[in-house]
């Protein structure tokens, strides 16, 4: 949990940025994938309103398609750049 944690709290500032920017909410912007790879530094693009949809529940994450840890997590939603994915409620509470 602790690298999809640092690849959200890099994103979150990342929207930030965007947002006081002045970016337009249906362009794709750069975000780092969320994925439990402790060495993937890949990115996704998505706009910002999807990022913030998908983050509105503590336990999704948004990912590059096909990086998925199957044990502790499952996809619930795709998209052709990203897919969401929630952990498991047992791997969210190992994390606390």
């Amino acid at each position: 949990m602790k690298n999809e944690q640092a690849a959200r709290a890099y994103n979150n500032r990342r929207l930030r940025f965007e947002l006081d920017d002045g970016g337009d909410d249906d362009e794709a912007v750069p975000f780092l994938c969320e994925c439990g790879d402790s060495g993937c530094a890949e990115a996704m693009e998505m706009t910002a309103d999807a990022f913030m949809s998908i983050h509105s529940a503590p336990n999704r994450f948004a990912v590059l398609p096909g990086h998925v840890l199957g044990d502790v997590e499952w996809v619930v939603e795709t998209d052709d750049r990203y897919w969401v994915v929630e952990k498991r409620p047992s791997a969210m509470a190992s994390s606390e």
